[in-house]
């Protein structure tokens, strides 16, 4: 008879580590002053942990906690935070912000400071949903030491603002939209919002970064009933950027499915955490 293997993806962990269980602990991060919440999924066993930063989009609705259940089981840890001025954070919503913020907690994870949960520095990976894979492309442009980055219907900030910068009916279109759905928010312009993104647009866009993105462990997942971040605006354009700069670390797949992925929930842990398996063992063999 064979063994059973164990699934992260559908059961509970065999065994119980009494002297280093799974737990999730709260997480309080100064970021510029301003104190952000967070939680962490502590994996179960001494470590050190590779470790998932789970960065939420705009305004957050969608948090993928399901996704930092199922990481932990798989052994990893799980972080997810709000920005500044998001969901009871401190501070101000401003674009600029989710990325230096998730810079912020990046040194932290790192930092002796974080010490009490059992880190593996090096291994580091940041999944973003929505907005929040634009973020994780950002900050993966940004610090070379992010390897592992993975956008989840993440947006094409770098259409946004080629679209909004010369189209004063669409900025205004857009402004109007992201100012309905800013309620969990505090002190967002939706203004100031765009006008952000069109000043400094080259450090978010895909397109002009895709030669420094094409050089990380790329994972991509689009739904083709997404009607935020259609596959025609961002998934397709950022793939086809990857893939001229041949990204050879590059995973993709498009789910039948709307921006949230609600009726592959378990599709998308499975592929989430293969992803992440293939890259760590990877990483692990060649030390």
């Amino acid at each position: 008879m064979e063994k059973n293997i164990y699934n992260p993806i559908t059961s509970d962990p065999p065994t119980i580590d009494r002297d280093f269980p799974a737990a999730m602990k709260p997480l309080i991060i100064d970021s510029y002053g301003s104190k952000l919440n967070g939680i962490i999924y502590l994996a179960p066993g001494s470590g050190p942990h590779p470790t998932a930063i789970l960065l939420h989009g705009f305004p957050g609705n969608e948090r993928n906690l399901d996704l930092a259940q199922a990481i932990r089981r798989a052994g990893w840890n799980a972080v997810y935070f709000n920005y500044r001025g998001s969901w009871g954070s401190e501070g101000n919503y401003l674009l600029q912000h989710t990325v230096e913020d998730t810079l912020v907690v990046l040194e932290f994870l790192r930092s002796k400071r974080a010490t009490d949960f059992r880190i593996d520095p090096k291994t580091i990976a940041l999944i973003g949903h929505s907005m929040g894979g634009s973020c994780a492309f950002a900050v993966a442009i940004q610090e070379a030491s992010v390897q592992y980055v993975a956008s989840l219907a993440g947006a094409n900030w770098g259409a946004i603002a080629r679209l909004v910068k010369n189209d004063p009916v669409a900025f205004e279109n857009i402004a109007t939209r992201l100012k309905g759905a800013a309620s969990p928010l505090t002190g967002f312009n939706s203004q100031k919002f765009l006008n952000d993104l069109i000043t400094n647009h080259d450090q978010y866009d895909v397109k002009t970064n895709a030669e420094i993105l094409a050089t990380k462990v790329v994972l991509m997942v689009g739904g083709s009933r997404d009607e935020t971040t259609t596959l025609d605006m961002h998934y397709w354009p950022m793939l086809q950027a990857l893939q001229e700069e041949n990204a050879s670390q590059l995973t993709h797949q498009v789910f039948d499915d709307d921006h949230s992925f609600s009726s592959h929930r378990i599709a998308l842990a499975r592929l989430v955490i293969s992803w992440l398996k293939e890259q760590y063992q990877r990483v692990s063999t060649r030390v």
